[in-house]
């Protein structure tokens, strides 16, 4: 399964992409300036792209791009998540690198030629080994009580609600640990976007459905930690999910995936998107759970459809329509 980034509610996009001397742009819906990331040494180049044009390139391992204040991430909910990039490494034969984290003790990374997920004082996952100067995509996704690894979309998993935490790429806290190579197309998700090994992307990421100069209701969604510039102070902003042509409001619609069979239907873990009736805008995209629930939230107050799709393809797609989210 594939996913298109640009579909769905993202906390954070750092294509990584720019000019030597530029800062990194966040394309965000919470609408916090350019600056907020600080390059530390390292630099973008023409070369370090995953599907052309420029790339974040780490050149020494004492080079990193760090949060100027605060991480992305919700240390509070401890919600489900992904983070995922592409990477490149230079040198495998380093005891570790940190690929993206909050500090030593929180981060994705290389242990020699092994991916790796370093949390709560151990390693928690260890992924296949990879080789110098190949690109790979990875991605640390929790879902419910359990936490995957995938490389290249094929996944590790381990039954432990965990979490990461971003203030680093390239590099944390630690001068001896830092990452050797480029990072693209770097993105952190509020929700879990991957529920089985799927099909990384082969395009590069689109951000035109966002609309950073809307405004944003603040009252309830995700949490970014950073740099609010209106309020020229440092501190931590709850922010909302906001996109073109998408009314934010508060209601939800919910439902069940269920397979026909005697004496009593079966519930099914399927993919799930909400479309927009009016114009077939594709709104949200989930999974139901092992019982064959799903959700979909913060909705405003018109008519939906729900398509549920089967991944095995065994049975074909099947729709329910004209749904109105209830309150």
């Amino acid at each position: 399964m594939s996913k298109d980034y640009s579909l769905l509610p993202i906390a954070a996009r750092l294509p990584l992409t720019g000019s030597a001397g530029d800062t990194v742009k966040m394309y965000t819906p919470c609408r916090i300036n350019v600056g907020m990331w600080v390059r530390d040494g390292c630099d973008f180049s023409a070369s370090s792209g995953r599907f052309g044009g420029s790339g974040l390139q780490f050149s020494t391992t004492t080079n990193r791009l760090y949060f100027r204040e605060g991480f992305i991430g919700d240390d509070v909910s401890g919600g489900d998540f992904t983070v995922s990039f592409f990477f490149r490494t230079t040198t495998v034969a380093r005891a570790y690198q940190t690929l993206a984290g909050i500090d030593s003790s929180n981060s994705i990374g290389l242990k020699l030629a092994q991916i790796c997920f370093y949390a709560s004082g151990a390693y928690q996952i260890t992924g296949p080994t990879i080789t110098a100067n190949t690109w790979y995509h990875v991605a640390l996704c929790k879902i419910g009580s359990t936490t995957t690894l995938y490389l290249n979309g094929v996944g590790t998993s381990v039954s432990r609600s965990l979490k990461l935490l971003v203030k680093y790429i390239g590099g944390n806290n630690s001068s001896s640990e830092g990452f050797a190579g480029d990072i693209s197309e770097f993105t952190y998700a509020n929700k879990a976007l991957y529920s089985a090994n799927f099909t990384p992307p082969s395009a590069a990421m689109s951000l035109d459905l966002f609309d950073e100069s809307m405004s944003v209701n603040r009252n309830v969604g995700l949490l970014v930690r950073g740099y609010v510039a209106s309020a020229r102070k440092f501190g931590h902003i709850p922010v909302s999910r906001v996109m073109k042509g998408l009314a934010f409001g508060y209601a939800r619609i919910v439902g069940t995936v269920k397979e026909a069979h005697l004496p009593s239907d079966l519930p099914l873990s399927r993919r799930v998107r909400l479309y927009r009736k009016a114009d077939g805008q594709l709104i949200d995209e989930t999974w139901s759970d092992a019982a064959g629930n799903y959700a979909f939230t913060n909705l405003a107050i018109q008519k939906y459809y729900v398509v549920a799709f089967d991944h095995t393809d065994n049975y074909n797609a099947v729709i329910k329509d004209s749904i109105t989210p209830v309150l």
